[in-house]
């Protein structure tokens, strides 16, 4: 370097020094080693420390200990590289509080592009720190109350979700019961399958319990591939054998070959019987009673389609329905519908209701197809 250039750099950081010593933010200049030898104003007033005290290395004192290693690690790495730094690490006042401050250093470099010094500010983001912990712990509040929410809606819609295979259990105890009345000697075959029944009940009952309480508590839902035809046909029966009155029907069409779908069984199963209450509140003064399901298959997602011979969407939009504590009967808390969708959306899928060609209201949902399934056959 020639001694104009040197006048040049003398010259240069003289004025950086100037410039820097009225800024209102601690700032500091390093030798191109990271060696500082110079704070402004505002840092020897923020630290109560002097130069002598905190240059070279000294400065390391001044930083939160916890961070310090981190801090200086990612320095070095700077220093290495010759690159612009950027990190937030709390710095100790003269009252001997620490405050998170935003550090960033950037290169200095010559007209052949070696770094010959570093320039660094510090701007106290304690503030904006605050505002984000205090923003994270409303988050995690808001967690909390959606989550409490849930299982509020869960308890609310358990006892009816229950009706079904406590209803069964029920059924098949009293026909077990009517039998021993009826029967001189009993048939032991006819006995063990009702209560094979009664017991698969209460089993169900106890797996749609541990299904809903693990969804309300973690949100998550376990997925396996599910014969959607089979799972539906299961339901059907269930639901008539339980709370069904009588002159029911169902018109069920599925198209053979289905790929399997991914869901939680139990609650996809606790949707579809939800969805045909529903259908059997919204018929209760109508003749016949009928609830049509067709599911169609697209390339990566099925759609059930759920319709009924009811009034239809009567006074209300299709997506009213779905809106917690909207009921269109006077004993619906409004709550089994939006349940219904979180389950869906936490599979993947969706649900809406929409006004078909005929009389009454129909819901669909579409769920995604095993991938596993559809890479296989590709």
């Amino acid at each position: 370097m020639t001694t104009p250039e040197m006048r040049a750099l003398q010259v240069a950081g003289q004025e950086l020094a100037a410039f820097a010593d009225e800024l209102p933010n601690p700032a500091w200049i390093a030798y191109a080693d990271g060696y500082i030898f110079w704070f402004n104003r505002a840092w020897r007033e923020y630290t109560g420390s002097t130069t002598e005290e905190t240059q070279g290395w000294g400065w390391s004192a001044l930083h939160h200990p916890d961070e310090l290693a981190s801090a200086t690690e990612t320095w070095i790495r700077a220093i290495a590289a010759g690159t612009a730094v950027e990190l937030i690490i709390p710095l100790k006042g003269r009252d001997g509080t620490y405050r998170p401050f935003l550090t960033r250093a950037v290169p200095i470099r010559d007209s052949c592009g070696t770094v010959i010094r570093w320039f660094g500010t510090k701007v106290d983001v304690s503030a904006q720190v605050a505002a984000e912990q205090e923003a994270r712990r409303a988050q995690v509040s808001l967690m909390r109350v959606s989550r409490l929410s849930a299982m509020g809606a869960m308890a609310s819609t358990l006892a009816h979700e229950l009706n079904q295979p406590l209803g069964a259990a029920t059924n098949y105890i009293s026909a077990a019961n009517e039998h021993l009345k009826r029967s001189p000697v009993p048939d032991k075959l006819l006995l063990q399958q009702y209560l094979a029944g009664a017991s698969e009940s209460c089993l169900k009952a106890g797996r749609i319990i541990r299904s809903m309480r693990d969804f309300a508590s973690t949100g998550k839902v376990t997925k396996a591939a599910e014969d959607l035809k089979e799972m539906i046909s299961a339901t059907i029966v269930d639901f008539l054998d339980s709370e069904a009155p009588e002159g029911l029907k169902f018109d069920f069409t599925c198209p053979d070959g289905l790929e399997p779908v991914m869901c939680d069984r139990i609650q996809i199963e606790q949707v579809l019987v939800n969805l045909y209450s529903n259908s059997l509140q919204a018929m209760a003064s109508v003749e016949p009673r009928l609830i049509r399901i067709d599911v169609t298959a697209r390339p990566d997602v099925v759609l059930i389609r759920l319709g009924d011979s009811g009034p239809g969407f009567i006074g209300s939009s299709p997506e009213e329905l779905f809106e917690p504590f909207w009921s269109t009967t006077d004993v619906g808390l409004g709550l089994g519908l939006p349940l219904c969708r979180t389950i869906i959306e936490a599979h993947g899928g969706a649900i809406w209701g929409e006004r078909g060609n005929r009389d009454g209201a129909r819901f669909v949902v579409r769920l995604p197809i095993s991938r596993k399934r559809r890479r296989d056959r590709l």
